[in-house]
């Protein structure tokens, strides 16, 4: 019995047959979506076809017949031209349906798109791009880890990558067989992370005259003597815009971003020290409202290697997250306020209904805490 148009809706929950393969998949709770079974070459495949209403009865009817076609010359539906899914164009299809962020120039540091571009550019795509997503075999990922058995943490991320297009595959149908990354992800060992390197609040002043005796530039010199007032990250410094200073007020007002790792908005308060930072910034070359500017970069952002550099090489003994340490440590040991360190960190504090309830940003207790650390670091 083929199904009826108007019948459609009303139907009770369970598989309804339409004729030739093809059916209506009813939930409990409702929802309706259209399923083919076919066989190719005397293998069984389960088509998703699509949710109804979203696809009618008749276009349901119209699809299936084509892929009746497909299968009855030896072709796959799932590729309407017979040519088989490639890894690269799984990869692709991947990146738009997760909606990653789309690459930007100049951007590596705080950009998340491109460590998976150029993990895929340099390690995956020169080695399986071309093979059919549905054919990637456990050996070939094996491989591909084993050619970066050097640095194991990039390894067993390139197998990351490539397991999650595959999953991809795998859930929309362009793979029937496992997941060929997931094995050879589980055997490589990770060395434990190393904590940012960090001093005593009181050694930090001479670590910073040493950066300022430097031949580096001096918007570097004022972007890491600001990371250590604000204790903020140092994607976020490098990035503060014009915009979101109040000088008035004395007030950076980062705005949340989705793909940051803060989502929200902070305000952070400016000690009397990170306002004379500001204020010598006001002299710098002016480019895209960028505070701390590098005129010679797209965005007029100065890259987090460049600032890492001059630090290594000024002899600084610290790295740019330690100033986050540092300044958590001060506070621990003279007994600040608990919530208003956290909250100057940028950290959520309590579980999500603490943070339903605790509305407070705390800004004038947080104001006078960053005023006391400036007076401790001595700058």
């Amino acid at each position: 019995m083929k199904l009826n148009a108007k019948a459609v809706p009303n139907l009770p929950a369970g598989r309804h047959g339409d004729g030739r393969g093809l059916y209506l998949m009813v939930q409990k709770r409702g929802t309706r979506s259209w399923t083919q079974v076919l066989r190719v070459d005397g293998r069984r495949l389960d088509l998703g076809l699509g949710a109804y209403p979203d696809m009618t009865l008749k276009e349901a009817r119209r699809i299936a017949t084509n892929n009746r076609a497909l299968a009855k010359g030896g072709f796959d539906p799932r590729h309407g031209n017979g040519v088989a899914l490639t890894f690269a164009q799984a990869n692709d299809e991947y990146l738009r349906w997760k909606r990653f962020p789309p690459p930007a120039a100049n951007n590596r540091g705080s950009n998340q798109r491109y460590r998976w571009d150029y993990t895929m550019r340099k390690h995956v795509l020169p080695r399986i791009g071309a093979v059919p997503v549905a054919d990637v075999t456990v050996r070939q990922a094996a491989a591909i880890a084993s050619a970066m058995i050097d640095t194991p943490s990039a390894a067993k991320f390139a197998l990351s990558c490539i397991e999650r297009v595959c999953q991809w595959a795998i859930d929309s149908g362009h793979r029937e067989m496992a997941n060929p990354a997931s094995g050879p992800k589980r055997q490589i060992d990770v060395p434990p992370p190393t904590h940012a390197r960090f001093l005593p609040a009181g050694e930090l002043a001479g670590e910073l005259a040493k950066l300022d005796a430097s031949g580096c530039s001096q918007a570097v010199k004022l972007v890491v003597r600001f990371t250590a007032l604000t204790a903020k990250r140092l994607c976020e410094v490098r990035r503060a815009m014009w915009s979101e200073i109040d000088l008035d007020a004395r007030v950076w007002k980062i705005p949340g971003r989705p793909n940051a790792k803060i989502k929200e908005d902070h305000a952070v308060p400016l000690s009397d020290a990170a306002m004379q930072v500001l204020h010598g910034a006001l002299v710098l070359p002016r480019s895209h409202g960028v505070v701390f500017t590098n005129p010679g970069s797209a965005d007029g952002v100065i890259p987090d290697s460049t600032i890492r550099r001059a630090m290594q090489r000024a002899g600084v003994a610290m790295s740019p997250h330690g100033f986050r340490s540092t300044f958590r440590t001060w506070a621990q040991e003279r007994g600040e306020n608990w919530e208003a360190a956290e909250i100057s960190l940028s950290h959520r504090v309590g579980g999500s209904v603490v943070a339903s309830y605790a509305r407070s940003d705390m800004l004038a207790l947080r104001r006078d805490l960053m005023e006391r650390y400036a007076v401790a670091l001595g700058v």
